[in-house]
């Protein structure tokens, strides 16, 4: 079982990146711009991931599952398109995360959603 402590840190580090993710491309999110949001010095971020890419890649997998898990409507994939489209549209829209996430990053979204269709 995960300790409180590395709950909180990886929580913290977390909303800070969303924060940043909200404002800010990818790529121009620093790894000293995040700890000072999340109150956390450069040592304990690079305890958990090796660069902002890593936490991203996390973050986005986290949220596709939740989206995906969510998801009920796989046997209409073939019955009735449109339902199965709407169903998954709304799935994403409904998800803010994801929203933040994949901002200005469309292929990827498409790229890694294919795993899951």
């Amino acid at each position: 079982m995960p300790d409180l402590r590395t709950i909180k840190t990886k929580k913290s580090i977390e909303n800070a990146f969303l924060e940043l993710r909200q404002k800010k491309n990818l790529e121009d999110i620093k790894v000293s711009e995040l700890c000072s949001i999340a109150l956390i010095n450069k040592t304990t971020f690079y305890n958990y991931y090796s660069d902002i890419y890593e936490l991203s890649n996390e973050l986005e997998e986290k949220y596709l599952q939740q989206c995906f898990l969510g998801f009920n409507g796989y046997d209409c994939l073939f019955k009735n398109t449109e339902k199965f489209i709407k169903g998954i549209y709304n799935s994403f829209n409904n998800n803010n995360t994801i929203q933040i996430l994949f901002s200005n990053r469309i292929n990827m979204l498409v790229e890694k959603t294919q795993k899951y269709l």
